[in-house]
């Protein structure tokens, strides 16, 4: 009973901690694309602006 217990508590801790992991990577992603979108888009307009 309370291996079983423990066990289930170990899996509750390990989903959990997980969704926090791909919640962080999701907004990681996130600000990564914000930043090369900044840097990206006036290269571009340069670039488009010269040809």
């Amino acid at each position: 009973m309370r291996k079983c217990y423990i066990g289930c508590y170990e899996l509750r801790l390990r989903y959990c901690t997980d969704l926090q992991i791909t919640d962080a990577r999701k907004q990681l992603l996130r600000s990564l694309e914000i930043q090369t979108e900044k840097i990206l888009r006036p290269l571009l307009r340069a670039t488009g602006s010269s040809r």
